[in-house]
């Protein structure tokens, strides 16, 4: 057998491992990643510390043993002796079993993971709202960064388009409320107060492209907090309004819980549930803790290549305190309902699959009102 070809008699160990890591595409409930692990003993035990894990007993558990610490490292002493094995004794049945199916479609998946990703990102023209949720440990923090890497790579392109004057296109600007490495050229800032972003979305018109990134939203942002309530709906408010005036394209905002952020913003912005390391559910909206009006499914996601600080605690200072000085500076009733009704409308217009109960229940509004929306020219 040639070195660049693999045995058709190696294909069963590697599917096999494939499998028992859950990435091939059959319903993966009969073995444990543990099986991967050489000693008879820690393999055992893995089992058994898999088996009672309970992400639900604390709020910043990973929702699966294989993500937390411990079991990255069982995982990863328990392979690395497999390999030194199949290394030292030439076993090349083994080394497949380990390496696995290097070319099972992960190059492909996560291309069209990534395109998938940009269309939904930067497919319209109107300003990206979106609300991302997910336990401690699912990447949520890490997804935004994936978010905000791709935004920036589309408009690159853009710039290498053959007949395209690369300065009529524009150069996206980033902010965040935590400290990110980024590579050199990328325009970012860290924004840590209302004052500050305020200022930072009048600097520019409608034809800019800034996105920023609002973490710790469970703190900030909750509508459980009767102190914070006029603050949320006056300045959030605001602040969305002056957005979608000055060349905000893209506000992103990350909680912990699909009802820690209040009505009024998810009314406005889609929901992305993060599942898991890998995975995210999209949604129309959400309501009861539950995403609704399913949007796709992404799996395969890959780490961002810009890094985050995991020691930075995403602080943010509401500035003056309370809310509008004036009370007028952002929607009112009838123009945040306006807002619902385009977003029911393209909603309706380009997601293929979604009907019109399916929107009702999205946004909690009868099927007359969802009937209307769609039909409004």
């Amino acid at each position: 057998m040639s070195s660049g070809v693999t045995s058709v008699d190696e294909y069963p160990l590697r599917e096999l491992r494939e499998y028992v890591a859950g990435r091939l595409d059959v319903e993966h409930s009969d073995a444990s990643p543990a099986a991967l692990i050489a000693d008879d003993e820690i393999r055992a035990l893995a089992f058994f510390m898999e088996d009672v894990y309970d992400p639900s007993r604390h709020e910043d558990l990973p929702p699966d043993f294989w993500e937390t610490v411990y079991g990255k490292r069982l995982l990863r002493e328990g392979v690395t002796e497999r390999a030194a094995k199949a290394f030292n004794e030439s076993k090349k049945e083994l080394a497949g079993s380990i390496t696995g199916l290097p070319n099972y479609e992960n190059d492909i998946s996560g291309l069209h993971t990534t395109n998938r990703l940009e269309d939904w990102l930067i497919g319209g023209n109107e300003m990206s709202i979106i609300y991302l949720a997910g336990t401690q440990g699912a990447g949520k923090t890490d997804f935004s960064l994936s978010m905000l890497q791709v935004v920036n790579r589309c408009f690159e392109r853009a710039k290498q388009v053959e007949g395209v004057n690369p300065s009529d296109v524009p150069t996206p600007e980033f902010a965040t409320n935590f400290s990110i490495q980024t590579p050199s050229g990328v325009d970012h800032r860290v924004i840590n107060d209302y004052g500050s972003l305020s200022e930072w979305l009048t600097e520019g018109s409608s034809d800019e492209q800034k996105w920023f990134v609002f973490d710790e939203a469970s703190t900030e942002l909750t509508a459980q907090s009767s102190s914070n309530a006029q603050k949320v709906v006056e300045k959030m408010n605001e602040l969305v309004k002056k957005g979608r005036k000055f060349g905000l394209s893209g506000l992103v905002v990350i909680g912990h819980d699909s009802k820690d952020v209040a009505p009024l913003f998810r009314m406005l912005a889609d929901y992305v549930e993060k599942t898991g390391t890998k995975t995210a559910s999209f949604y129309a909206s959400v309501r009861d803790r539950d995403g609704e009006g399913h949007l796709f499914d992404l799996s395969g996601i890959p780490q961002s290549e810009w890094k985050y600080d995991t020691d930075d605690t995403a602080s943010w200072d509401w500035s003056d305190g309370s809310g509008s000085s004036s009370g007028s500076g952002g929607y009112t009733e009838a123009e945040l309902r306006e807002l619902r009704d385009e977003r029911i409308q393209r909603l309706y217009e380009r997601v293929d699959g979604i009907t019109q109960p399916d929107l009702a229940d999205a946004f909690d509004v009868s099927t007359a009102t969802v009937s209307r929306a769609v039909s409004d020219d």
